[in-house]
């Protein structure tokens, strides 16, 4: 991982595209960013940056590091920061299942998955609200949703919901939602995509021409 500005990547780098992302949508909600850069898989140097990005901040968001593994110390640095700590470490949702949602000392603490796509729309499910409440705002009791009829068929698990991106477009005066398809390290989908489908948990997919929930995301 290196810098989003870097020109030139050698082999096997990839740029910080999730700061462009994040700190996009924190904007549009009038909220000022203070980007933290990169740090290496070492527990010290983690848990030191964060507290000094906690201590500048009013909510403190990571990404990375919070599935599984040896060097997975998102969980761990973000615990040391203060009571009562980490209360989610898992969502059952895809994409974004390593989700970590805590509070330290009364200030929020997000930790986002690595993926790009994952990392947008849970910012966008949770980050958003979390934001809002801490500037004071009075919110609505869900998102905004619009209904549009999907384009094709779409298969989903009970008992986890999914979020599926998709462009929309207007058809014969009713408005239809067209899946775009990629996994969720994949950027392209982030930018061709005007909104995120909900399937919720109850239900084992959508079909074709069912009229489905969309959260924009433009």
């Amino acid at each position: 991982m290196v810098p989003y500005q870097t020109a030139k990547l050698r082999d096997g780098q990839i740029r910080d595209i999730n700061y462009l992302t994040i700190a996009g949508l924190a904007n549009e909600w009038d909220v000022d960013v203070v980007y933290g850069g990169i740090v290496r898989d070492d527990l010290i140097e983690f848990r030191n940056k964060a507290r000094d990005l906690y201590d500048q901040v009013d909510c403190l968001i990571l990404s990375g590091g919070s599935s599984v593994g040896a060097k997975d110390y998102t969980k761990d640095v973000i615990q040391s920061l203060g009571d009562p700590g980490v209360f989610v470490h898992g969502i059952s949702i895809k994409p974004g299942k390593p989700t970590i949602l805590a509070q330290a000392n009364g200030k929020p603490v997000i930790g986002l998955p690595g993926h790009p796509a994952s990392a947008m729309i849970i910012f966008k499910l949770f980050g958003e609200r979390i934001l809002r409440k801490r500037k004071g705002e009075i919110l609505e009791s869900r998102l905004e949703r619009i209904f549009a009829k999907i384009t094709k068929n779409i298969p989903s698990s009970m008992g986890r919901a999914d979020y599926v991106r998709v462009r929309l477009f207007e058809k014969e005066g009713e408005w239809w939602a067209e899946p775009i398809i990629g996994k969720s390290g994949l950027i392209t989908t982030l930018v061709k995509s005007d909104g995120i489908v909900e399937i919720s948990s109850e239900k084992e997919g959508v079909s074709q021409g069912e009229a489905v929930p969309v959260i924009p995301t433009r």
